[in-house]
């Protein structure tokens, strides 16, 4: 991603692929981040293109997951079902 990738989305939405964001992200820039100007745009991807990344390792065999599904450039682990019985864990 680019940086004007960044201004785009922070004051249209609308991603590289032409995706929409959505919930927060979306309230925000519809209340507030639309209205500034392309150099503040610029200075807020200035900043968090400064910032180190954010690492997570997570393992495939993570013991809370069953799958994993790629999710833009990320990485999503879906959750297992909650068990719905009431017996204690040893007496399965």
């Amino acid at each position: 991603m680019e940086k004007s990738d960044v201004v785009e989305l922070l004051k249209t939405g609308t991603t590289p692929e032409q995706n929409k964001v959505k919930g927060a992200m979306r309230e925000t820039i519809q209340d507030g981040l639309k209205y500034l100007s392309d150099a503040d745009l610029e200075a807020i991807a200035d900043y968090l293109f400064a910032q180190p990344p954010i690492v997570h390792y997570v393992t495939p065999n993570h013991q809370r997951c069953t799958s994993i599904a790629r999710h833009g450039d990320g990485v999503m682990l879906r959750k297992r079902a909650a068990r719905t019985s009431a017996r204690p864990r040893s007496a399965r």
